[in-house]
């Protein structure tokens, strides 16, 4: 998401406040907190050994992991510079992803996510806005539990963007758990199996409640120097034991930002915490 790093102020591109750290470690897989601004993977394929034009200043999350567990640079998926990310999150946006140890997890890993066996929950605190250009009418929302489909086609200068596309081949979902008052806002929790790029910022905008702060998707401007969405659980079969597993953002510490009940306590930050209390 470079077009967010133009928008942000330059110290603040340059470096997350906020540290990954590891939620799960299994002999397969990791599970990986990642923050706001920063890459889950290189955005080229690197040679040499050095990074590419453009991303001498961004360490990656696959980074932070290869450090730690350089198996996970040996599985190849359909991108070779991803190593064995699983999934990506948007620079923006902080929360959980995993990341494969072995090719075996990788490709299992893959086909439940195409199966949509794989499920990720996430949050996000949104706040009402008129549709901008390029959107189809909005669907009706009246309220939550609800859903929204489409496919997406690129939209806006350099294709930045995306647009719900209607009657386009399989479609991507979008399930709206909840949604309730957070500060004069509302506080979406939403779940995904297929992912697309953008998908869930496009869709809460589509429903007329782009996510504070996300200026791409015309959401309002205020306090904070990213946008408000986190993954906040991942749902998967394991590929050892091919149990369903679910981990959440409760096995990294108590959630900060979100209140279980009662009104939302939004503070633009990290909502997570490891279990030494640290972000």
């Amino acid at each position: 998401m470079r077009e967010a790093e133009a928008a942000l102020p330059a110290a603040a591109a340059r470096e997350s406040p906020f540290q990954p750290f590891i939620v799960e470690d299994d002999p397969a897989y990791l599970v990986v907190y990642k923050p706001p601004l920063m890459h889950t993977v290189p955005l080229r394929l690197r040679k040499q050994g050095r990074l590419d034009e453009g991303d001498a200043h961004n360490t990656t999350l696959l980074d932070w992991c290869a450090a730690r567990f350089p198996q996970v640079l040996e599985p190849r998926g359909a991108n070779l510079w991803e190593g064995g990310m699983v999934h990506r999150l948007d620079y923006e946006t902080q929360g959980l992803t995993l990341a494969a140890k072995t090719q075996a997890a990788l490709d299992w890993f893959r086909a439940q996510q195409e199966q949509g066996f794989f499920t990720k929950t996430y949050g996000g605190v949104c706040q009402k806005a008129a549709l901008i250009p390029g959107f189809p009418p909005a669907p009706a929302f009246t309220g939550a539990p609800c859903a929204v489909e489409s496919g997406f086609r690129p939209f806006g200068p350099g294709r930045k963007a995306v647009r719900p596309a209607l009657y386009q081949g399989r479609p991507y979902r979008t399930e709206i758990l909840s949604a309730r008052p957070c500060q004069g806002r509302v506080f979406f929790k939403a779940r995904i199996a297929r992912g697309f790029r953008h998908q869930i910022r496009c869709h809460l905008a589509w429903l007329g409640f782009p996510l504070h702060n996300d200026r791409l998707y015309g959401g309002a401007l205020g306090e904070g120097f990213f946008f408000y969405l986190a993954a906040l659980s991942l749902s998967f079969k394991d590929p050892r034991f091919r149990r369903l597993r679910t981990v959440s953002a409760a096995a990294a510490g108590k959630p900060r930002g979100i209140a279980r009940d009662g009104p939302c306590r939004y503070t633009g930050q990290n909502i997570f915490l490891n279990k030494r209390g640290n972000t």
